[in-house]
């Protein structure tokens, strides 16, 4: 129930109207946690509107959901970042999102229901405001749970602009 209720919240207040970005994604788990099963995932992704419009380096507000193949949830909150390299459509993205973690796996506990995900990536721009990235993170609890398990993900990301 609160899975449920955790996603329509985040679909109904980050609806494309309000966003300028959104992103679908792809890949794969590594948990560090002995016992821990690995999984595919999936993700969605709402960035908001540049907080410095004009800049080469564009800070954007972000929400995100992932949930791997064996149910495990994450919904996240923070800062996106990317930057293009000079006049190419290549760019670099990065992120930093804390935000909950529900594990429904007990093997893959990671701690905490607090989680921290760091994000880094690279990218290519497609005509009509499509990109594609490949990105790694991390997500962990910064040691303050009860144990700091840890988890690396790599995904392969669609996105698009409004």
């Amino acid at each position: 129930m609160i899975r449920a209720a955790l996603v329509s919240a985040l679909v109904a207040v980050s609806a494309p109207a309000h966003a300028a970005d959104w992103v679908l994604g792809f890949g794969t788990t590594d948990f560090s946690a002995k016992g821990a099963v690995d999984s595919g995932l999936l993700v969605a992704e709402l960035h908001g509107r540049a907080f410095n419009p004009g800049h080469r380096l564009a800070f954007k507000p972000g929400l995100a959901a992932v949930v791997d193949l064996h149910g495990d949830l994450w919904i996240r909150a923070g800062i996106q970042a990317e930057l293009p390299f000079g006049q190419s459509a290549w760019f670099a993205e990065a992120s930093v999102m804390p935000g909950f973690y529900d594990d429904a796996l007990k093997n893959n506990d990671l701690g905490s229901a607090f989680e921290i995900r760091s994000l880094v990536g690279i990218g290519y721009g497609l005509a009509g405001g499509t990109r594609v990235s490949l990105a790694i993170n991390h997500k962990s609890n910064a040691g303050i749970g009860s144990h700091n398990a840890g988890v690396n993900a790599v995904t392969m990301r669609f996105g698009r602009s409004f």
